[in-house]
């Protein structure tokens, strides 16, 4: 009951961003300001742990590769409300190999020299692959190799972050009201605890996850007025 309630739950919050995505197309028709839709890329390691040290997540080397974008509900440039959709994969020698299909709702307080703070909280689906052989007994009383494509799970994960935003001419277009500004291009380092589920239902139902991502973000469009 409580996993059909979490997929669920997972389900709506991927679907989400399409949802206000339609309402911002409508605003737009209004004279208000477009999404830039920036592309986010991030490095990461990855440990089966709780929430650890920085020491402890690199001490073995688990590398993954997440990317994804985001959209602002609000215009504040102090206090900025957002919604991600990220695409992830990792390699955990000898646990597994897995996919992740994510949304985040992120909140980042943004000081005015560019330096800001997030905090991210989501859900999503995960395809864990086993890293290891599994065998089974056949017919004539020999194991043989058999084939594992993984299996479907869920994930809930929460982050804090850091970053920085270039190229402050934005702010002094926005103030001139040129409506010309260029794009901000931001590096980060996010700090993400997330669990999944269920990953081995005898023993390990729930598999907690730390991991370490360092990125940047570009955004595909400038800022404009339509």
């Amino acid at each position: 009951m409580h996993i059909c309630r979490f997929r669920s739950l997972s389900f709506a919050i991927l679907l989400l961003p399409y949802f206000v995505n339609a309402q911002d197309s409508s605003r737009t028709k209004q004279g208000k300001i477009f999404q830039p839709y920036p592309v986010s890329v991030s490095v990461f390691s990855n440990a089966s742990a709780l929430p650890t040290s920085p020491g402890q997540i690199f001490e073995h080397m688990h590398p993954g590769l997440d990317i994804g974008t985001s959209f602002r509900y609000n215009r504040s440039e102090k206090h900025q409300l957002a919604q991600t959709v990220k695409l992830g994969f990792f390699y955990h020698r000898f646990v597994q190999s897995a996919v992740q299909l994510y949304s985040e709702f992120a909140y980042r307080y943004e000081l005015k020299n560019g330096l800001g703070f997030d905090a991210l909280a989501g859900a999503g689906y995960v395809h864990s692959i086993p890293n290891t052989e599994i065998l089974e007994l056949n017919d004539q009383g020999v194991y043989e190799k058999k084939t594992n494509l993984g299996k479907p799970e869920i994930m809930g994960s929460f982050a804090i972050g850091a970053g920085y935003t270039f190229n402050k001419r934005y702010r002094e277009s926005i103030a001139k009201h040129t409506w010309n500004p260029p794009r901000l291009y931001r590096i980060f380092i996010n700090y993400q605890f997330w669990l999944q589920t269920p990953f081995i239902n005898s023993y390990v139902p729930v598999l907690p996850n730390t991991a370490l991502h360092l990125g940047f973000s570009y955004p595909l469009h400038k800022y404009g007025k339509i």
